[in-house]
């Protein structure tokens, strides 16, 4: 004769399965969540505009390529540009700037997240072409300086084609080139 199951001789009450799965799910949420934040400050205290003070690619051995001067245009029509725009509400991010020989503004919109001094910026969904020939990574890490009013980058990027990117002024080069951005951002709203 096989003994009865130890379950079945304790009375349950008839919320104790739901309090229980209720229990586990709050944990897991509360854990993925402590996991997602990584010890960074929400996303809307990055709230605000943050003009390009510094985009430079660095490749070994050619001078560097300081984008900011040779072919983005500073516009003086409306809020300052090249820019970054960061949107806490919904993370996202946008990239506005105007090329030497452009008619007006251009933007790349994305997506970001922060943690601990740090913001990741994701393009993932945008085109090597608009990302500058490939210049701006997918997705890249920024450092948070001077309480979140200065943004950094040094990234290493591969396979950028400089040729595409600006015709006129990198034509000369016959293949994609592996290379360092560098980009500074200063709050200025």
């Amino acid at each position: 004769m096989s003994s009865p199951r130890v379950s079945s001789l304790v009375p349950q009450a008839p919320w104790s399965n739901g309090l229980s799965v209720a229990v586990v799910v709050l944990v897991l949420g509360l854990g993925l969540a402590a996991c997602d934040s990584d010890g960074g400050p929400p996303p809307s205290d990055l709230d605000g505009m943050y003009v390009i003070k510094e985009m430079r690619f660095t490749v070994s051995g050619v001078n560097n390529f300081d984008i900011l001067q040779d072919t983005l245009v500073a516009d003086t029509t409306g809020p300052s540009a090249p820019r970054m725009e960061f949107f806490g509400e919904d993370a996202t991010v946008n990239l506005i700037y105007r090329l030497e020989g452009s008619d007006g503004r251009s933007s790349i919109a994305g997506e970001f997240s922060t943690g601990n001094n740090r913001v990741n910026v994701d393009f993932s969904d945008v085109s090597e072409e608009r990302r500058f020939g490939g210049m701006v990574p997918q997705t890249f890490r920024m450092q948070r300086r001077n309480d979140g009013n200065l943004l950094e980058a040094d990234q290493q990027v591969r396979g950028v084609d400089l040729r595409d990117y600006s015709p006129g002024r990198y034509g000369g080069l016959t293949q994609p080139v592996d290379g360092t951005l560098r980009l500074r951002l200063e709050r200025v709203q």
